[in-house]
């Protein structure tokens, strides 16, 4: 995924290197690069659908800077005062974002959105409020699949297109327990 980075390959390192050396390189940051203290890029573009169908699900230089200020002014304060959170969707490819039925235009192809795991509406509902008083971001909902127990909140921030609307939905207002 890095490899169309040059910030992550010094100025002094020759252009001549085997590529077998750059590609080890290339892996090690990779599985190593954190875009904030607790969030890697590994994690931000994980996607089981993108393993099983054989996609490459890599963002550019441009999509990666997104991701970062997305984790810094977004995942990063939720994670400080919640604990470890959990990324179920981050960065999609145009590719795997087409795979999944999801709209064309969405945030995740742009490195701008994330999807939170959270366990139940109460705990989405303290997240929910949490954003909404203490950080900026664009579009924030909360989200339940239909006729299941399965939540999630959906926040994107916008570092470079336009201005952060701070649009907060809670879609799951009608939620009755599922049983």
């Amino acid at each position: 995924c890095l490899t169309r980075l040059s910030l992550n390959m010094s100025k002094n390192e020759s252009s001549t290197k085997k590529t077998h050396e750059q590609d080890m390189t290339t892996n090690t940051i990779e599985q190593n690069f954190f875009l904030t203290p607790h969030f890697s890029l590994k994690e931000m573009t994980a996607s089981a659908t993108a393993t099983q169908l054989h996609i490459i699900n890599c963002p550019n230089a441009t999509q990666i800077a997104r991701l970062k200020a997305l984790c810094e002014h977004v995942l990063e304060p939720l994670r400080q005062h919640f604990g470890a959170i959990r990324i179920t969707s981050g960065f999609r490819s145009e590719r795997l974002n087409d795979a999944l039925c999801a709209n064309s235009l969405s945030q995740h192809t742009f490195g701008e959105a994330a999807d939170i795991y959270v366990p139940n509406r109460e705990r989405g509902l303290e997240m929910f409020r949490f954003i909404c008083q203490h950080c900026t971001f664009d579009q924030m909902l909360l989200e339940r699949k239909r006729k299941t127990p399965s939540f999630w909140l959906h926040v994107s921030y916008k570092s470079d297109r336009r201005y952060n609307r701070n649009m907060a939905v809670d879609l799951t207002e009608h939620y009755r327990d599922f049983k």
